[in-house]
């Protein structure tokens, strides 16, 4: 399917076949745990020592 359709088809309303607006306070916050779960639970050696020089920051 084209990029720009899939798009349209998002923002149409659900009499129409869209799937109506989504929330954007829900998109945020799944986004926002989902980057938090990579992050503390990456195998990456960079994101591990990113992640430990952040903990010895906060203790």
């Amino acid at each position: 399917m084209d990029h720009h359709k899939s798009i349209k088809v998002l923002y149409l309303p659900e009499e129409l076949g869209g799937s109506g607006m989504r929330n954007v306070e829900h998109a945020y916050k799944l986004a926002t745990i989902k980057t938090a779960n990579y992050l503390n639970n990456s195998e990456d050696k960079r994101v591990k020592h990113a992640r430990t020089l952040e903990m010895n920051k906060i203790t």
